[in-house]
């Protein structure tokens, strides 16, 4: 009876490297509830600079993976937002409902880059609000992601991006787009 009530209580997480799905142990498993408190802050930090390990770090807790690359976290009330970290690699999981939470989660953890960027305008000015994202695919069907925009000095950083920005498999680049701002 004991161990029922645990189950409910608790969810599981497996962070496994996508490459060959073996786990990774010793991660850390970043949970975030989105209740009352935090949706609007995490709104702004998204907004601020699109970082969401910022955000999940900020705002939610972290839980270690043991050796067998599991974590045991509490079952969240509500919305929540989750991700997994060793190192270089990093996993996100979205559209998990509290109400259909599985026993076991599993994050699968890619290898990352974080890219710096400076825009200047042609006379060498620092670029300021100028929106910097990383795009995957072409024409189309193009997807902007991760967006953020230049500082006071025209610097930004994405973080957390595939470190493959050639899509092989469907023949389509990944790259790092500017868009300026409207005078």
């Amino acid at each position: 009876l004991a161990a029922e009530a645990e189950s409910k209580s608790t969810f599981r997480v497996r962070g496994v490297r996508a490459n060959d799905g073996a786990p990774v142990p010793f991660a850390e498993v970043l949970l975030l509830v989105l209740d009352k408190e935090t949706r609007t802050p995490f709104r702004k930090i998204m907004n601020e600079s699109a970082d969401q390990e910022r955000a999940l770090v900020e705002l939610g807790k972290i839980f270690p993976t043991g050796a067998d690359g599991i974590a045991v976290l509490p079952a969240p009330p509500t919305d929540f937002w989750i991700a997994a970290r060793k190192g270089e690699l990093y996993g996100t999981v979205w559209g998990v409902s509290y109400t259909s939470l599985p026993e076991e989660l599993e994050i699968r953890l890619t290898p990352t880059a974080h890219v710096r960027v400076h825009v200047e305008d042609e006379t060498g000015v620092p670029l300021v609000g100028a929106t910097v994202g990383y795009l995957a695919g072409d024409g189309p069907e193009a997807d902007l992601q991760s967006t953020v925009l230049t500082d006071e000095s025209g610097n930004a950083e994405l973080r957390h991006l595939e470190t493959i920005f050639n899509d092989y498999s469907r023949n389509q680049r990944n790259r790092i787009v500017v868009m300026l701002p409207l005078e």
